[in-house]
């Protein structure tokens, strides 16, 4: 038999979601036929065949999350281990003789995952459990109409309205009128909530969540903003995508100088283009900038490597893929680690300010607002100039205020006198 399991898709991933399988069992498989999809934080892999054979048991079904690396997820007989044909359907015979006969079972077409043990059968989603908990339930006497029979809000909604209450509670008449308890305070609630649906996030959210969450427990963030003059970038991107028409080249958008500019104003100030790690820092001799981009996924960051050291064309090109690839979950977990700092844009979205949470272990994140019109002062008179503001928000365990007004300095220098980046 010929094991198949979950292989290790980057450093960074632990487990993933098996989305579908694209063999069943008793079909045929050879080399490089495509086997299943499973989905990390970050993108869907394929995952391919290996060897030649017929597909004998899977056991892993598609939808189930939380597979780690190295799950057993089938197993396959080789083609010299079988008398069956690659190419050919398989003989009912021996198929038949090893499934229990029909009276006594009715086989599924996919075998099930085992049944869990007896410490993980009463599972129910977390909201499930605190309700049960707020209002004294007993999960055990439940049943779950969930996946797998899993407990469910609706399973917990059910039985508060049938009145369930908790075996230790004393009938009233023992104790006299009955306090306000927080199990009587919830029933009004569960009971008027409006309708709606349970959404399950994928892999992706599920993951930025937890990370956003860390990030914003265990890293002391300060924030620190500029406002930006960017009537001359403007124009200079304007002149670039004037040539750039005439040489049938892609147009350049602003988030493509912006990632230029994040990159040199980096490489300025070193001391930002940290990641706090074990208590100490790493100073990073390069600036492989993050890049926050919106997919149906959820939040994904590809990475530019060595932006500081490429021309506006080279970061042009590789972001419009990047970008691309991301929006369709198919970055290589490579594309997407390890970067040194984070560069998000939403002014696309008029978002006129923004403080962005940190993706760490990196210390510092950009966040740029909309180009806007605004009345501001020169020589001492106001005129209306399009002006960007632009947050950042550090590590105060690895950059102090003095070195994040350093870097605000730089980017805003760069964003004024853009003609700089192209030197």
């Amino acid at each position: 038999m010929i094991e198949i399991r979950l292989p290790e898709l980057s450093a960074s991933t632990a487990e993933a979601t098996l989305v579908a399988w694209h063999k069943r069992v008793g079909d045929a498989v050879r080399p490089g036929d495509l086997l299943a999809e499973v989905e990390t934080d970050k993108s869907t892999v394929e995952l391919e065949a290996e060897a030649a054979g017929v597909l004998a048991e899977i056991l892993i079904a598609e939808g189930t999350e939380g597979v780690a690396v190295g799950t057993l997820l089938a197993r396959m007989r080789a083609a010299e281990d079988t008398s069956e044909r690659v190419g050919a359907a398989p003989a009912p015979g021996p198929v038949a003789a090893e499934e229990p006969s029909a009276a006594n079972a009715s086989p599924p077409a996919v075998p099930a995952s085992p049944p869990p043990p007896p410490s993980e059968a009463l599972r129910a989603t977390p909201l499930a459990r605190r309700m049960a908990a707020q209002a004294r339930l007993d999960l055990g006497e439940l049943a779950g109409s969930g996946h797998g029979g899993r407990i469910v809000r609706l399973d917990v909604e059910r039985a508060l309205g049938g009145q369930r209450r908790s075996p230790s509670a004393a009938p009233p008449s023992a104790r006299g009128p009955a306090p306000a308890t927080a199990s009587a305070a919830v029933l009004p609630v569960l009971e008027a909530a409006p309708p709606g649906r349970d959404e399950r996030l994928s892999v992706a959210r599920r993951t930025a969540a937890e990370r956003l969450a860390e990030a914003k427990r265990t890293a002391p963030h300060f924030y620190l903003d500029v406002e930006c003059d960017a009537e001359r970038l403007l124009a200079l991107r304007r002149e670039l995508n004037e040539g750039r028409d005439a040489d049938g080249g892609p147009a350049l958008t602003v988030n493509d100088l912006l990632v230029r500019i994040a990159a040199l104003a980096l490489r300025r100030v070193p001391e930002a283009n940290v990641s706090w790690r074990d208590g100490g820092l790493r100073m990073h001799e390069r600036v492989d900038l993050a890049v926050a981009v919106a997919s149906e996924r959820g939040l994904v960051t590809p990475v530019v490597r060595g932006a500081d050291g490429k021309g506006l064309g080279a970061i042009a090109r590789e972001l419009h893929d990047l970008v691309a690839r991301a929006q369709q979950g198919r970055l290589l977990p490579e594309e997407y680690a390890g970067g040194t700092a984070t560069l998000s844009n939403l002014g696309m979205y008029g978002v006129r300010r923004l403080f962005p949470i940190l993706n760490v272990p990196q210390a510092c994140i950009l966040g740029v607002g909309a180009v806007e019109p605004r009345v501001v002062a020169r020589e001492g008179q106001p005129v209306v100039r399009r002006t960007a503001i632009v947050t950042l928000a550090a590590d105060h365990r690895a950059i102090d205020g003095a070195i994040g007004a350093r870097l605000l300095a730089a980017f805003r220098s760069l964003v004024e006198s853009p003609a700089t980046m192209l030197l």
